[in-house]
């Protein structure tokens, strides 16, 4: 009986690995969403729009979304898809490093990097505790430290002299760089150039101010996908 327990489960934890990263992708969307302007704490969960506080049923990552229609229970506004996104990419990525496709260091750097894209896309800002916090580890994990260096030093003049790059998306490099070689860098930066250019030109507004943090990102993921297949 305690075998048979076991195997099953064995045979289903990958459910739960899946659940436990889109648990995470949830609770990124909870800092993206209180950072700076309410604790991400208290209070709990509840409709931006109605105040309507979640009952455990309504959090279930994904599924709850799916049963709900994307929509909140009491006022019928409508749920972001980015929270379903989200909850999503973060649960393929939990299976990922599971089965040995993922590094730790690269899996840690995807669930930074979403967080930090998601508040460039909201805010059209760069978190700069968030980026702190979030890239301390990172030096304990990395070994491209001059490149590291080369990047915080960039986005320092980048600061000091009002460049068109604001100096967030230079920290963000600096922070991909301690666990990406510079080639894998520089490519980075080619494929997150090629995707804006592309952007704006489906949008045909070119004095349009645009989050690039998001771009360089989509990068990186397009790299470690294509690395794993």
């Amino acid at each position: 009986m305690l075998f048979l327990t076991l195997f099953r489960i064995i045979r289903y934890v990958k459910y739960y690995l899946f659940f436990l990263g889109a648990s995470l992708g949830s609770f990124i969307g909870l800092i993206c969403d209180r950072f700076l302007e309410k604790s991400i704490i208290f209070p709990s969960s509840h409709c931006s729009h109605c105040k309507h506080q979640l009952y455990f049923f309504e959090m279930i990552p994904i599924l709850s979304q799916l049963f709900l229609r994307s929509r909140c229970r009491s006022c019928q506004t409508p749920i972001p898809l980015r929270y379903l996104f989200m909850e999503l990419f973060c649960g393929v990525i939990c299976l990922l490093y599971f089965y040995d496709f993922l590094s730790l260091e690269v899996t840690y750097f995807l669930y930074f990097s979403l967080c930090l894209s998601i508040f460039d896309l909201r805010h059209k800002s760069y978190p700069l505790l968030i980026w702190i916090v979030g890239t301390v580890p990172l030096l304990f994990m990395g070994n491209y430290y001059l490149t590291f260096a080369l990047g915080i030093t960039i986005a320092t003049l980048s600061y000091m002299k009002h460049l068109n790059i604001g100096e967030g998306d230079f920290l963000y490099l600096a922070s991909a760089s301690l666990i990406f070689p510079f080639s894998k860098i520089l490519l980075i930066i080619e494929i997150a150039c090629l995707l804006g250019l592309a952007y704006f030109l489906l949008r045909r507004n070119l004095k349009e101010c645009i989050a690039f943090v998001p771009f360089l990102f989509l990068g990186i993921v397009l790299l470690t996908f294509c690395s794993i297949i």
